[in-house]
């Protein structure tokens, strides 16, 4: 692959992909987690969408040019453990981040609460809040209960990226 000046053999491809799916797996990633690749078109993207292949992880990555609430609309609804991205992309996945603790706490709140006209007020908040991501309060409870939540991955460089060694 050449792209860009930066140019791969379909050996060092497999190798940076092993690499990075070896990593993911440290940190945790099991199959059928989900990972958002915010990686600009480019080697560094070809090579971490076979790694989260590698893993067994499922490609939720919404645009690079989306909006927060955008983004959190494409990761947060499907568990996305793991955001592989430039640091150019830190703020907007800040964002994400604080959207899902807040959504989080907010569906937490809501399900300590016993029936009555509390519950009822806080669902409605709830619901409004959660159309953009077109799921019920229910859903998104599920979701957080067996979902981590995001964890960050700040990629600066190609070297950043694929590491020296392999994990």
């Amino acid at each position: 692959i050449r792209r860009k000046g930066q140019e791969f053999t379909a050996q060092q491809m497999g190798e940076h992909a092993n690499r990075l799916a070896n990593a993911l797996i440290a940190q945790g990633m099991k199959p059928g987690d989900g990972v958002a690749n915010l990686l600009p078109s480019s080697p560094m993207y070809e090579f971490s969408f076979e790694a989260e292949s590698l893993a067994g992880a499922v490609d939720t990555s919404p645009d690079i040019f989306y909006s927060p609430l955008q983004m959190a609309t494409r990761m947060i609804p499907y568990g996305v453990k793991a955001v592989i991205m430039l640091d150019t992309q830190r703020e907007k996945v800040e964002a994400v981040l604080d959207m899902e603790r807040q959504l989080r706490e907010a569906i937490e709140r809501w399900a300590e609460l016993g029936e009555g006209q509390p519950k009822a007020a806080a669902r409605q908040e709830l619901e409004q809040r959660l159309k953009p991501f077109g799921r019920t309060v229910e859903q998104m409870h599920e979701i957080f209960q067996r979902t981590e939540g995001l964890k960050l991955a700040i990629v600066t460089s190609v070297d950043d990226f694929i590491g020296e060694e392999s994990t």
